[in-house]
This record gives C-alpha cells, structure tokens and sequence, in this order.
C-alpha cells in the first residue's frame, strides 16, 4: 500500500519509519511467543519427568519390603503381592523412559527380583533365599535414592521455567499491546491524509465542474427536491433565451412553461421516480426561432452532496440540419448509383471492390456484398478482367481517362463508353480508383438505324424524295429508276411535274398539311416519268422538323403498284418450301374467326390449330449439314402439302415448326386426322442414300376464341410440352391445362417471390450404413412452406424452377442452409464426420458462377468440403461433354460427386470414368423390385459395377426391413427411405437433436 500515491504525493520518511517500527515490534512479539510456547512445553514435560521419578521411587520401595515379607512368610499372599509389584515395576519404568533414563544398575537389579519373583512362585525358596542374600543390601536403596534425585531436579528446572514464562508472557503481551497500538495510530495517521487529500480533490474537481458549468456550451441546471432552479450557467442566456440571474429561483416548471415544451417538465418527473438514472429528452423550444434541444437530466437529490437534479441542455439544431443534409446527401449518392442505368464501380489502390451500384451485382448475378473485397480476376471473364485492371491502372497513372470499349455483359458482348478516374483525400492523396460505364448499345443501335436509313434512302425500291416549298431538294437511285430522271436533271424542279396534270391540284394541299405538322398518306397517284408514260403508284409525305421543331421541308416516299400483287405473294410465301408462312397462317386464322361464332362454336363442325414441332431438326443440321437439313423440309413440306387438297390450310411458321388449321366434327375426328397426318410425315425418308427419320410432336388448339395469339400460344406450348413417348405424341389443349397452365404461371410468380425472401427451406432424409445401421449422412431435399397451399413437393416447382431460370438461385439457397445444418449438427456431437448430398441440375451446371459459388459456399459456411456430395443425374451426365471441366474444377474444391437414380438413364458407362465420381445411387424403381428375381439381380449387377469402379452405392426408396436386408445381402453399402426416417411419407423434417444424441 506504501507504493500508492495519497492525494498525489507520496508519503513522507517518517511514515515509512513508523511502519518499519510495527513491523519489528509484531517480529519481537512473534519471537517472544514462540519461546513463551517452548518454556511451556518444557514446564510440562519437567513437572511430568518429576512425577514418573517419584512413581518409580515409590515402586522400587515397595518391591524391597513385598520381597522380604514373601520370603520371610513363604505365604502365598506376599508372594502375589511381590510378583504383582514387579510387574508394576516394569510398567512405571515405561512410564520413566517417556521422560528420561533410569539410574545404572536399575535393569540388573530388576532382573534379579523378577528371578526371585519366579523361585517364590515356583515354590523354590531356597534358591530364591540364596539370590536374596546375593543381592546387596543398599541395592534398593541406592535406586530409589537416584530416582529422588532425579525427581527433585527435574522439579527445580520445572519451577525455573516457570518463572521465565511468566516473564516472557508479560513482555509478549507488551509488545503486542505496543505494535497494535502503533499500527492503529498509523492506519488513523493514513486514513486523515487520505481524507484531507480526497476532500482538496473534491474541492479542486469542485472548482473545475464550475468553471466547466459556468463557461460550457450547454445549458447547466441544478434542481433542487423542492423544483426550485438553485444555479443557471452563462449558456442559458443563449440556448434557453433568458438570463442566468432571471432563471435562478424559478421553478422548474415555470420555466419549462415558458419555453412551450413541457417534454422538459416529464422528462425531470421521470428522472425524480428512478434517482441515479439517466434520461435524455431532445424537445423543440420557443415559437418565433424554433430550436430543438437535447435535455439530459439525472436526478441526485437522494444523495447529500449534490441534493439536487442535474440538467443539462444542449442546441442541436445545427447537428440535427446537418445531419438531415447528410442523410439526404448519403440517400441522394446511393439512390443515383444504384438506379441509374450505368456500370459503376469503385475499387481500392489494390484494385479490390469497395462498392459496386445494381447493374454489376445483376450482371453478375450476385449479391453487392458478396463483391465487396474480391479481385475482377475472381467475378469477370478473363478478358472482361484484363480489359477492367489495365484501364484502372491508366487511371491510377493518369488520373482520368475516357474510352470506347466492349465488355461482356450478362453473357452478350457490349459496347460502353467508360471513364476511369481517381478519387483523392482533400489532401490530394489518391485513395480509390472508381469507373462510371454507359451502355452505348441504343446509341449504336441508332448509329446503325442512322446508318440503314441512309442505305435505305440509297437502295430503297421506292422513289424518295424531299422538298422545300414545292422544289425538289434530294432524289434516291430508286426514283431514278421509277422516273427515269437523273438527280442532275429534276434537283431544284417543282414537285408537280412528276405527277399527271390531273393530280397537280391536290399537291399544294398536300404540302400545306404537311407543313402544318400532319402526315399524309395519298392510296392512288398517277406518276409521270421522263418519257411521259404513266404508271399507278401510291405516296406518303412526312414533315422534316429541326431542332427547335419547325418544318423545314417534305419527306415523300413514292411506291409502284405495279409489283404489289408479286410482293405480296413473296411476302405470305415461304421461300423454301413455297408453303404459306406465319404471315399467311395469321391472316388465315383472322379471316376464319371473323366468320359468325355459331359456325365455329355451334354444332356444326370446330376449327383446330396444329402445330408440329420436329424435334432433332437441330442435330440433323447440325450432322448432315444444310444441304441434307433442306432436302429432308421439302420432303416433310411436300408430305404435308397432299393434306391441304383435304380441306387443311399448310404453314411452315419457324424452321422446325409447322401448323394445319383444318376442321371436323368431333375431337375423335380429328385426332384420328392427326394421327394419319403424324403417321405419313414420319416415315423414313431418304435422303443422299441415308435414310433419315426425326419425331414430331403435336399440339392441338381449338379455335374457339378470336384471339388469334392466344391460339397460336396454345399451340405453340403444348408441341414443346409433348414427349414423344409411345404412341402419344398428340396433345389436345384443354380446360384442364388451361388451368395448369393459370396454376403454373402464378406458382412461378409466387416461386420468385419466395426466393426473393428466402421461404424455401431444406428437409434431410438420413442415410443409414447397412451394416451397423447409424446415419452417415443425409440429403437435402427442398421444400416449399407455403401460406395457403401447404407443403409444396420439390415436382410441383423444380421443372418450374429451371424451365423459368430460377433453379440457379433455388439450388444456391438450398445448398447454403444444409451445408450450414451440417456443420451445426457436427459441431453438436462427437460422431464421426457426416455427408450431406445436395442435388445440382444441369441448368447449375452450365451456369459460368458455379465453380465461384461453390467455393464462396465452403468458404461462408465453415463446411468441410469431403463431407458435401453433390449429386447429378445419369441422363444429365451422359449429355454433359461441355461440363467436364466444370465438374472436375468443383470436385478439386474436395466436393464429391455421386450420380442419381443410376439404371434409369443411358446405357453408356463411359462417364463413370471419364469424370470424377465418387457414388452411385440405386435407383427406387429397382429397389421395390429387389424381392423379384429380376430386381434382384438389378441390384447385384449395379452394386457390381460400382465396385469394379472402386465406387461406393445408395439404395433409393428403402421403405419395409425386408428391402433393407435383400439390399445389404446383395452387397448395397448404403441406404435411405421411409424405412426408419424421421422424413415419413407426411414430411415432418428431421429432428437433429434426436438423430444425433
């Protein structure tokens, strides 16, 4: 404690003396009342030496006269008596030996009395005569004499020590009296220097807080209990408009009265309930110059040296305006970026994202934050990368630049023009490198219209032709031709002599409506070219405005009927098969459902739309090449044309697709027409010595509707909906699907949204080790908690999901929950490591972010990469010769891949060795026949497989003991289902705790 300073100085020499003084005297009281406690060990062990000599004395005596009765008497009571002596002989003697030595001589002499002891037992008086006169006579007394000597001194030093205690005992005590009354003398002298220390602090402190509450900025009231004002600061004048002196001896309420804001008066009643507390307040004060203050009041009137309520007032008008400026500043910069329709970036001198607006997290398709600390290496393309660091690290040489430039954006090769510039510190200490691109793809869109406009005006086959108040001022090639004069000849002419006089007089009102702003559209004119003949043409004008919106001149476009009719068959015909195209269909169906609703609808006969859908045309091209790819449509077209003499109306609408509008009187009546039209279509056909075939699915719509679209989407959708499997391949649009498809297009709407708030949640279907029947992992299975429709199952949404492009965000979000649950779960037991599967699709699969993604998953979830299996189906893998390099770089992640459902899709076991499988999952089907023979042997041949492949198996669908058996009994490894899972029929999600534990 002496090292402490007191009051800010350290103590004086005498303290420290004084100390040393008590510390000695306490040693000397310690030393003292050690001796004291070894004098009185010493006392009681002498008085104890002097009784045990006088006990052995006295023995020794009676042992002598004991002896000479037994022998003189020869009775049997003496000669008890005399061996009973000697056996107390023996006892005090080892009472003596506790305390000290017996005399020389004393165990031979012991000795002989226990042999005359034992002649006078034994009846030998003779012998024990004989040894008694041996012994001498002052034997005895000798002893007992050395035993009172020894008696007597131990109790003279007894005596000595006594004295000497008592002594030492005062002095002890003494001194203890003397150190305590020292050490509390110097406790008091400590305690009142620290007192008078603490109380100048105080005072001090005491000096400063006014100072503090007389010259602060804020306004300083002190309350007393009774509400009255007892000190007001110099601020007050300032921020409470009232004079310190004025404000002193008010109460408070009065004064909170007067400032119109009784916040002040609750603010001080809260703070008077709960003493000790601090409340703030901020309240708005005065009319004329509104000023919004921020009260602070603490109340201390239960403690005796404040007694009173501190209030402090502070003005924050300016921090609160500031503050708004601030905001609306922050609000003004963030909404700018975010919504306005440029690429915007900001990145440190390291090149490493500090902030990016929407439009690169969508082109992206990440989230912002995940952007924010990584490299354009790691999100973009390689070149997009290369082309972004090279132009920011111009910036940072140069300070600013501007350029053309072409990135990839969203997958399309864009046009932008960019700026690169540098930010700085006010200092001029550049901290950041920030780009602002816009999308010049409308401005080269316009820069091309521009440019076709201008082409069209050179090569158009109309006449085009400007003027300016009746005289001719530009003249296209095509108007040359049509004309027959040269620009030469007709620039500057009047506009009349290019028509027949009979036309002339409507020119002028032409011109003066165009050149009030209207366009003119003239169906029939007769032209006059160079050499007076005439043709049938028609004319439109179009005013020409400058900037400011005034008409400078005419824009007149000159058509020659003469080649309608030839072009508008061109236009209605396909050039390739010379059938009507989409064009033509779509007058053709406008024409036929204009006809009265009761010929369409009643009982006479309905109206069906077919459209025929050949699928593998693409590959067929993509083979055989274009020559064979136009051979086999003339064939198919020509084939299709026959129907047409059958009343059928024949289309080609897309290079793959065509449609037959025909009529019958029943829906039997027509699909049996279809069948017939599928039938004769898909016959082989030869082709360059190759016989060639390709399915064609059908879509059938009835015309019931004048809503042309609508009919042609109907359909459109069912030929891509169709499968040809079997012998269906013809599909009628019905109520039914009309409502599934109303179902379907509000379950992808309500989908999105439930990806947007994260809704969809993951359900785990353990998988259990045959053998020893624990759970080794599990797999994620999504589902779907909706509101009103329940648990939605994942083949009510996935092929939704990926038909709409969803599945990507559906697929991440999945992932990220289970490989979080997992981790949970393994952080929650001692049990060895457990795998969690998750499903990819191949929509995930092509999608560029996969690899990134999966690596940001590990990395974000703690999740230890060998225990995540990501699963992808057979069918999917055998197409997926593009995804190889995908597949690999995820499984050097240390993420294993395992196929789905395998046995159900390609025969070809080529993938299994060309991409990095690790399991194999046996599919259900072949589980619920494994107690057939056949089945049976299923299951054998794939658990076969996969271990000649070094793979391990699942068995899917697990659902009765008997499967589970039959399965491991034929060499299955693995499996999961109903059977044992806590994810029954009903979906309850598993409960981890009573898994794990």
């Amino acid at each position: 404690m002496w090292g402490n300073r007191v009051g800010g100085r350290r103590p004086k020499a005498r303290y420290v003396i004084w100390a040393l003084v008590a510390l000695l005297l306490v040693a000397t009281f310690a030393a003292s009342w050690a001796s004291t406690s070894a004098l009185s060990n010493r006392i009681s062990r002498s008085y104890q030496r002097a009784l045990a000599a006088y006990d052995l004395e006295l023995s020794v005596t009676k042992v002598a006269d004991r002896e000479s009765a037994a022998i003189t008497s020869k009775a049997p009571g003496p000669i008890r008596d005399f061996v009973t002596s000697i056996v107390l002989v023996a006892g005090d003697e080892a009472v003596w030996d506790t305390f000290g030595r017996a005399p020389v001589g004393f165990d031979s002499y012991i000795s002989l009395e226990t042999r005359i002891a034992k002649f006078l037992k034994s009846g030998d008086y003779a012998e024990a005569v004989r040894l008694d006169r041996s012994v001498e006579n002052s034997q005895s007394v000798t002893i007992a004499v050395a035993l009172d000597r020894q008696a007597r001194t131990a109790h003279r030093q007894a005596l000595r020590d006594d004295a000497r205690y008592k002594l030492l005992s005062q002095w002890a005590h003494l001194l203890f009296l003397l150190a305590l009354l020292l050490l509390i003398g110097g406790i008091g002298l400590v305690a009142y220097r620290r007192e008078r220390d603490r109380r100048r602090a105080s005072e001090d402190s005491e000096r400063k807080i006014r100072a503090l509450l007389e010259h602060g900025g804020d306004a300083i009231l002190l309350v007393d209990s009774g509400g009255v004002i007892t000190f007001a600061n110099e601020a007050c004048r300032r921020i409470l408009r009232n004079e310190p002196d004025d404000i002193l001896e008010l109460r408070y309420q009065e004064l909170a009265h007067s400032l119109k804001s009784p916040q002040l008066v609750d603010i001080l009643d809260l703070a008077r309930r709960s003493p000790g507390q601090l409340f703030t307040e901020t309240a708005p004060v005065g009319d004329d110059e509104l000023t919004i203050v921020e009260v602070n009041v603490c109340d201390y009137s239960d403690r005796p040296v404040v007694g009173s309520a501190i209030v402090n007032i502070r003005d924050i008008t300016e921090r609160l305006l500031t503050q708004a400026a601030l905001r609306r500043e922050e609000s003004f910069s963030t909404d700018l970026m975010e919504h306005a329709p440029l690429f915007v970036y900001v990145k440190d001198l390291d090149l490493r994202f500090l902030r990016v607006n929407g439009v690169v997290a969508r082109i992206l398709g990440r989230r912002s934050e995940e952007m924010i600390g990584r490299t354009a290496a790691e999100l973009f393309t390689a070149d997009a990368a290369a082309l972004l660091e090279e132009s920011d690290r111009r910036a940072i040489e140069e300070g600013e630049f501007t350029a053309e430039q072409s990135l990839v954006l969203d997958g399309v090769l864009t046009p932008v023009l960019a700026t690169y510039f540098l930010l700085r510190e006010p200092s001029g200490e550049p901290y950041a490198v920030a780009a602002v691109a816009m999308d010049l793809t409308e401005v080269e869109a316009l820069r091309a219209t521009e440019r076709e406009l201008l082409a069209g005006f050179a090569h158009s086959t109309d006449a085009m032709v400007t003027s300016y108040n009746g005289l001719i001022t530009s003249w296209n090639s095509a108007a040359e031709e049509m004309f027959g004069y040269t620009a030469g000849d007709i620039i500057g002419r009047e506009v009349g002599v290019l028509v027949a006089p009979s036309y002339r007089d409507r020119v002028p009102v032409m011109a003066a409506a165009v050149y009030s702003g209207q366009s003119v559209t003239v169906a029939t004119v007769m032209g006059v070219r160079k050499d007076g003949s005439t043709f049938v043409g028609s004319l439109s004008a179009a005013p020409i405005v400058d900037g400011a919106g005034a008409v400078i001149g005419v824009s007149s476009v000159i058509h020659d009927r003469t080649t309608e009719v030839t072009l508008t068959t061109q236009l209605r015909t396909d050039a390739m098969t010379g059938l009507p195209n989409r064009e033509a269909l779509i007058d053709h169906l406008n024409a036929v459902m204009m006809m009265d609703s009761s010929e369409i609808t009643g009982v006479g006969p309905s109206i069906y739309l077919a459209k025929l859908k050949m699928d593998g045309f693409d590959q067929l091209l993509s083979v055989f090449g274009g020559t064979v790819a136009g051979a086999f449509i003339h064939i198919v077209a020509d084939r299709l044309a026959t129907f047409a003499t059958l009343g059928a109306f024949v289309a080609r609408t897309e290079s793959s697709q065509f449609a037959l509008n025909y009529s019958a009187t029943s829906r039997a009546d027509a699909e049996r027409f279809l069948e017939d039209v599928h039938e004769f279509i898909t016959a082989p056909i030869e082709v360059d010595s190759r016989n060639l075939t390709v399915s064609i699915t059908v879509g059938v719509s009835v015309c019931n509707s004048t809503d042309v679209g609508m009919v042609l989407s109907q359909a459109a959708l069912l030929s891509q909906r169709v499968r040809p499997i079997g012998s269906h391949p013809i599909v009628f649009f019905d109520d039914a699907m009309h409502q599934q498809l109303v179902t379907d297009v509000t379950l992808i709407d309500e989908l999105r949204s439930a990806l947007i708030e994260r809704q969809l949640v993951p359900y785990f279907q353990p998988i259990v080790d045959l053998a020893t029947n624990e759970i080794v992992g599990f797999e994620a299975l999504a589902r779907w908690p909706h509101d009103t429709r329940g648990l939605i199952a994942p083949d009510k949404f996935i092929g939704l999901a990926e038909d709409n492009g969803l599945i990507v965000d559906l697929g991440a979000q999945i992932r990220l929950e289970a490989c979080r649950q997992v981790v949970e779960w393994q952080r929650a037991t001692s049990r060895p490591a457990l795998e969690m599967h998750v499903n990819v699709s191949a929509h995930e699969l092509n999608n560029s972010n996969i690899i990134a993604a999966t690596a940001t998953l590990i990395e974000e979830t703690g999740v230890d990469p060998q225990t995540v299996v990501f699963e992808i189906t057979e069918s999917t893998l055998a197409n997926s010769n593009e995804m190889i390099a995908t597949i690999r770089r995820i499984h050097a992640l240390g993420i294993r891949w395992s196929v789905d459902d395998f046995g159900t899709g390609y025969s070809s076991l080529s993938y299994l060795r060309r991409f990095p499988i690790d399991s194999m999952k046996i599919d259900r089907s072949f589980v619920m026949e494994s107690g057939t023979l056949s089945g049976a042997a299923m299951v054998k041949s794939i658990v076969d497989i996969a271990t000649v492949l070094g793979l391990s198996t699942i068995a899917e669908g697990i659902e009765t003991s008997e499967q589970r058996d039959l399965v491991a009994a034929l060499g299955g490894q693995r499996g999961q289902g109903f059977f044992g899972s806590s994810l029954d029929r009903v979906g309850k999600p598993v409960n981890s705790w009573g898994l794990l534990t």
